[in-house]
Parts: structure tokens; C-alpha cells; sequence
């Protein structure tokens, strides 16, 4: 009753062209255990209930007009007029008030936790609620104060998180059973977003002596063309929970020309003009790892490689475009851990 209840303060929602818009009039409807049919209320999460004004179903030959006067609105890419009472204004009027401000900070807490440690204080995300109590309850409740105290601040709600001792831990376990997600005892491992994941991509392919301008507007410059140029983000996978890439995802990075066009090509500013250009496959592999992964390849990866790139001695570019391949599709690079 209570979901049903909230989902009516956007019942009445609707896209029109460019512009999301609301109408004056809907209601949500449900029927009883018994059969009754009821008109739900505009009842927010602490079962705090809204009056609203009266309203009047309008007739079939007014919703019509209605209807053309959205369609001329939706041609002109103008928006549709203001109803007389917004249900929309009204939830955010309440989230916000005194008494209920305390579930709107705790879910912005519990969201942003799950987007920086990759699991949220509270599982399911949209399941926050007293039969579903917070792995650390006391933690949900003084960040959730912090943020009413301080006006919302999501730059102070992140900086505080990416600077706790619990971020900074490491996923690798070794001390017998890994410990279940909810306790953050050990970093869990969490793929990029599909735009992380795109940009990252093109500022791996790139040579890094691109990036290396003293002067830090050129620099900055030279990133935002980067970002810009980027297209492969809307081919990715976004990530939900529990991800695994998908077969689309796979067949773009093993069959696609756009991915050897947009990373793997043989210029002056890519990496893989960087890495042709270098005297042994020793220093390929180096500077590869440093490029892409941020570290140096331990012994068994710099053998496995240096065999593999040997054995294409005929072949040294389509060897070298490989073993960028290999890094930038690697699991450590798709997932941030």
C-alpha cells in the first residue's frame, strides 16, 4: 500500500518531445484483498498523507484538445504548461521538511555508498525500509544527519568516503573465507560505468607523451578532445548488479573495425605508434602495463608476453596491437578493484 501510495505522486508524469511534464488531473486505483476498489493517496514513505486540491476528470472531447494543444507544443520543442498542482513539487516539498528529510538523505547516503564501495549499506538499493535494516545501521544514520547538517554536499559525502580507511582497502584475501560484501572488510571489486569505461579506453589507446604539456590549459585542452572523440560508450554494457559482459559487448572488442579504428590504429599520438617505435619487446611490454594498468608487469606476465610477441617476429605490428588488446579488454582494466 505504502509503494502504491508513493508511485502517485508521479502518476500523472508523462513525456512530451524534449521536456518531461505533468498533467492536472489521474489517479492511481487499486483493489483490495476483498475486492474493493480505492483510490490511492498521496502518501509519503512515513505514511505522512497529502491533501491535494480538488480536480475534475476532463472530458473525452477536452482530453482531445488537450491532446492536439501537446502535439503543437512537442512540434515547437517548447514545454507544456505548469499544472495548477504539482504533485512532483509537493513530494520534494515533504522529502525535504523537518520531519521526513531523514529517508531522502539516507538513500542519497546509501546510493552513493553502493556507486564508490560497489555494495550499498542497504541491499537492495530500492528496497530501503525498517524490515530491511542497513548492514551498519549507526553509519546510515549519522552520514544521513551529516548531509541535512551541511545542505546536501555531495563533494563533502564523497571526499569523506574515497578518504576513509575502508576505501583505501585492497580486494585480494588471503586469510582464509573472503568476508560477505556488506562488511567492507575487503574492497569489492566493481565494474566502470559504460562512460567511465569508454573514456577510459580512449586515454589508454593514446601515447602518453600526449599528456605530458607543462602548460596545464593546454593539457587540460587536450584531455577534453579526448572525451570528446568519444564514441564507443553507447556500444557498452551499463553495469547492474551482479554484471557479466555481455555477448554484444564481447563480439564489439573481437569482431568490430570501429575498435581497431578507435584503438588499436599505428599513429604518432596512439600508443601503438609508441610502443612500434621502442627498441625491444621488453620495453613494449613496460610500457604497456605502465600506459593501461598503472603498474609495472610482474615476471610471469613479462615471460607469457615476451614469448607471445617473439613468436609473431613476422607479424611485429599485429604483435603489438595484440598485447594492447589483450590489456585494454583484461578484466583488471574493466573492473575498478
Amino acid at each position: 500500500m505504502t509503494l502504491i501510495s508513493s508511485q502517485t505522486f508521479f502518476s500523472r508524469t508523462f513525456a512530451n518531445g524534449d521536456f518531461l511534464s505533468e498533467r492536472d488531473y489521474g489517479a492511481v486505483q487499486f483493489k483490495t484483498t476483498a475486492g474493493e476498489t480505492k483510490t490511492a493517496q498521496l502518501m509519503f514513505l512515513s505514511g505522512k498523507v497529502v491533501e491535494e486540491p480538488a480536480w475534475k476528470e476532463p472530458t473525452e472531447e477536452e482530453k482531445k484538445k488537450l491532446n492536439k494543444q501537446l502535439e503543437e507544443l512537442k512540434k515547437k520543442k517548447q514545454p507544456a504548461p505548469a499544472p495548477s498542482f504539482s504533485r512532483r513539487n509537493k513530494l520534494v516539498e515533504v522529502a525535504l521538511s523537518s520531519q521526513e528529510q531523514v529517508f531522502f538523505a539516507r538513500n542519497i547516503v546509501n546510493r552513493i555508498w553502493h556507486r564508490v564501495f560497489g555494495h550499498g549499506l542497504v541491499m537492495p538499493l530500492d528496497q530501503l525500509h525498517e524490515g530491511n535494516p542497513a548492514s551498519h545501521p549507526e553509519l546510515l544514520q549519522w552520514l544521513a544527519r551529516d548531509m541535512i547538517q551541511h545542505n546536501y554536499d555531495l563533494k563533502r559525502l564523497i571526499r569523506g568516503l574515497v578518504l576513509s580507511k575502508a576505501y583505501i582497502r585492497q580486494s585480494h584475501w588471503e586469510q582464509g573465507t573472503r568476508p560477505d560484501p556488506e562488511w567492507f572488510a575487503v574492497a569489492n571489486s566493481k565494474p566502470l560505468s559504460r562512460y567511465q569505461y569508454g573514456h577510459s579506453l580512449q586515454l589508454a589507446s593514446f601515447n602518453p607523451d600526449v599528456f605530458s604539456a607543462d602548460d596545464e590549459k593546454q593539457l587540460q585542452e587536450r584531455l577534453q578532445r579526448v572525451y570528446s572523440q568519444n564514441g564507443l560508450a553507447e556500444q557498452l554494457d551499463q553495469p547492474v548488479q551482479d554484471f557479466q559482459v555481455s555477448s554484444n559487448e564481447a563480439l564489439l572488442f573481437s569482431n568490430s573495425d570501429r575498435i581497431n579504428e578507435a584503438l588499436l590504429k599505428d599513429r604518432n599520438d596512439s600508443l601503438i605508434g609508441k610502443l612500434k617505435a621502442l627498441e625491444n619487446d621488453q620495453q613494449r611490454i613496460e610500457m604497456a602495463y605502465w600506459t593501461i594498468l598503472s603498474r609495472p608487469p610482474n615476471d610471469d606476465e613479462t615471460k607469457l608476453l615476451a614469448t607471445y610477441l617473439a613468436a609473431r617476429q613476422e607479424r611485429p605490428l599485429e604483435g603489438i596491437q595484440q598485447l594492447v588488446w589483450i590489456l585494454l579488454t583484461s578484466t583488471e582494466f574493466r573492473f575498478n578493484h
